[in-house]
């Protein structure tokens, strides 16, 4: 069983979008809160029953910088670190892929430049460390992120 867990690849998924990799990098991180989808994809909107709503996030732009999402009672929740801050081609960061005590996982995004813009690609691995719940984490994470990017991409279009 244990072979399984870690076998378990990484989630990759990318998007195409009309901007140079700086502009995306930046739209990606320091932007953030402008494109997320707070609604359905947010501590708030998992947890808190309709008492607390989202009302923005924090992407601390350095290594060691914190990414967290801002609750309407003036509280944070932290969803994550900046492991890597090398703009405009490469962001890394910790991720709590759940609202319980537990091991972070690890998103690694690049930004390449093509013909049309910027190819972004995100890494979402280390579900291992989930052990008996790390297939079905990483399994809502596989069509969670195409709903997070869409979006992006949707911001990045205008």
């Amino acid at each position: 069983m244990e072979d399984v867990k870690q076998s378990l690849p990484p989630v990759v998924r990318s998007v195409v979008v009309p901007l140079p990799p700086a502009d995306a990098f930046l739209l990606f991180t320091r932007d953030m809160e402008e494109w997320w989808p707070l609604d359905t994809f947010s501590v708030a909107a998992d947890s808190h029953g309709g008492a607390l709503r989202a009302t923005g996030l924090v992407f601390e732009q350095r290594c060691g910088g914190r990414i967290a999402e801002r609750l309407s009672d003036g509280s944070e929740a932290e969803w994550g670190r900046v492991l890597v801050w090398d703009p405009p081609s490469h962001v890394a960061f910790s991720w709590k892929p759940t609202l319980e005590a537990g091991p972070f996982t690890r998103v690694d995004v690049t930004f390449t430049e093509t013909s049309r813009g910027s190819r972004v690609e995100l890494v979402h691995s280390g579900w291992a460390a989930h052990g008996a719940a790390a297939a079905g984490l990483r399994h809502g994470y596989s069509k969670g992120w195409v709903a997070v990017l869409d979006r992006f991409r949707a911001g990045a279009c205008g």
